[in-house]
């Protein structure tokens, strides 16, 4: 607004008559711009203020910034929209899709077990690798979000039992998880089934398959990288036999769960906190002949078996239950008792002399090996499997000439 007035001034000063006696129209308009000049360079600079001189700026010169009217002022509450139930409910259960990715009928079972009664729950993996080892399935136990390896309450494994034939102490196929609650044996098994689709659906396949994802990719909260690298359960292109034992267990589950496993197994008097199952594969030696051969190894490397003072570890030969005596196995691997044998599988008279003697020959006993450590349970697995029970420097115990020494075959037995 002073820039209109100015100018309209300026240009009526140098549009006015010039005298003759007195200085030229454009002198005095000269000289009258100068003291505009003057004037307004002291003066306030706009309307602001002129009309409030008691805001004026603290530095000659600088920006005026209007204060902020509403400062002072009260918000407005805003109008709040109230929900109803049934959409706060699907919103949360959609929220809780996004993260976990468990479809609504899985979110309404585990809302049903989370007020079940606590009561031990039990999982039961089939058709799995016999090799399997605790940490295989401890791994996949559902980790928190914020802290790194921290495990959730809900999906931990109280025990892990692996099926065994009770006869030779073999491992079998399947695998038993105990959980305290049903809920948390719910949160484990869906768990693990949403880790083994991430696995079947990114793992490589051939050359034309796509690459796998890179680290830090997640799927519903799962980093896949990470879940193919740990998931060694079943192969990618296998399907995932894990479900939930239904209650009342039998009486063969819950003696598992009643002692922790098989109760001839865990409930010896002489067993050892850390134990390894012994097999000879060709001729046997005898439980005398193979601590003798031990003792002679350890004394050779100058270091003992046992973990302990001892050279030697605590060596017995399994014995079955008496429901496994006087059994036999038929060709699909069952046990029968020898009442119910077929009469064209049982020996005849004449060469049951001959077989008792090529039974003794062949037959292979099952050792139980005792050690006080850890250490020294993976040191004497380490050594001694598929390596011939014998010691080089001395002579071999229990074999006749021409005998090649038996080959061991030693597992951790957990």
């Amino acid at each position: 607004m002073d820039a209109v007035r100015r100018g309209a001034l300026v240009r009526r000063i140098e549009s006015g008559p010039k005298g003759e006696w007195g200085p030229s129209g454009a002198q005095k308009g000269q000289n009258r711009r100068q003291e505009l000049d003057a004037a307004t360079s002291e003066g306030p600079s706009d309307l602001f203020e002129r009309l409030f001189p008691d805001q004026k700026a603290e530095t000659h010169g600088a920006g005026l910034k209007a204060p902020d009217l509403h400062a002072d002022l009260p918000p407005l509450p805003l109008p709040k929209f109230a929900l109803a139930p049934a959409a706060r409910k699907a919103r949360k259960r959609f929220k809780e899709y996004e993260e976990t990715g468990m479809a609504r009928g899985a979110l309404r079972m585990r809302d049903d077990m989370a007020n079940q009664l606590a009561e031990t729950s039990v999982l039961v993996l089939n058709n799995a690798s016999p090799n399997l080892v605790e940490d295989d399935f401890r791994r996949l136990i559902p980790q928190g979000r914020h802290i790194e390896g921290w495990t959730l309450e809900q999906g931990d494994i109280l025990r892990i039992i692996p099926g065994r034939d009770l006869a030779t102490l073999a491992p079998l196929d399947s695998y038993f998880l105990l959980f305290s609650s049903p809920l948390s044996a719910f949160t484990y098994q869906g768990h693990v089934a949403r880790i083994h689709d991430i696995v079947a659906s990114h793992s490589p396949a051939d050359i034309f398959s796509p690459i796998p994802p890179p680290a830090g990719f997640r799927i519903h909260g799962i980093d896949a990288h990470t879940a193919i690298q740990n998931f060694t359960l079943v192969p990618p292109t296998q399907s995932l036999d894990l479900r939930k034992l239904k209650t009342p267990l039998n009486s063969k589950i819950q003696s598992l769960v009643q002692h922790g496993g098989y109760p001839a197994l865990v409930k010896r008097p002489d067993r050892m906190p850390f134990e390894a199952r012994l097999t000879l594969e060709g001729l046997p030696l005898t439980t005398n002949i193979i601590r003798l051969i031990l003792l002679q190894t350890a004394k050779t490397r100058a270091l003992g078996w046992s973990g302990s003072e001892d050279l030697t570890p605590q060596l017995s030969r399994w014995k079955p239950p008496s429901s496994f005596r006087g059994a036999y196995r038929d060709a699909a691997g069952k046990w029968h008792s020898e009442s119910h044998r077929p009469a064209y599988e049982k020996p005849d008279d004449d060469s049951a002399q001959e077989n008792d003697e090529q039974k003794q020959r062949t037959t292979s006993p099952v050792y139980i090996v005792g050690f006080h450590t850890s250490r020294a349970l993976q040191s004497f697995v380490h050594y001694w499997h598929r390596r011939p029970m014998e010691d080089p420097g001395t002579p071999t115990y229990g074999l006749e000439e021409g005998d090649t020494p038996p080959i061991a075959n030693v597992e951790v037995l957990w």
